[in-house]
């Protein structure tokens, strides 16, 4: 059986978004995050890294924020389309001092995707 090829996505233009997420009862947390993600034709996927200079916070909880974009990415691949050539910065994570956990920063950065599949340009096959 022959595997049906993924379709390829892109951004060609610059984009930054607060994706401040508030949810009311059976909220898992707190963990929000402010982005920018650029084109970036020389990556074969997606690479994403925090901005330099970042605060102590930022820092912290980066590590989890960014195996959630890329459990994302990943799901979306699994579902047939590949995300390539875009650079990922995240210039700020917000935190709570009781809200932010690893699971809420696991859980808002899983919806990754869902912020910017909108923003994305199909490549030709």
């Amino acid at each position: 059986m022959e595997e049906n090829p993924l379709t390829r996505w892109t951004i060609t233009n610059p984009i930054k978004r607060e994706p401040l997420l508030k949810l009311d009862g059976g909220n898992p947390g707190y963990c929000a995050y402010v982005v920018e993600l650029w084109p970036c034709p020389e990556c074969e996927g997606v690479e994403i890294d925090l901005t330099a200079g970042a605060d102590v916070e930022s820092v912290k909880w980066f590590p989890h924020v960014k195996r959630a974009f890329q459990k994302s990415i990943q799901c979306e691949r699994e579902d047939g389309n590949e995300w390539i050539g875009i650079r990922v910065v995240v210039l700020r994570i917000m935190t709570h001092p009781v809200d932010t956990t690893k699971r809420a920063c696991e859980i808002y950065g899983s919806w990754f995707c869902s912020f910017f599949k909108y923003d994305l340009t199909r490549l030709p096959d």
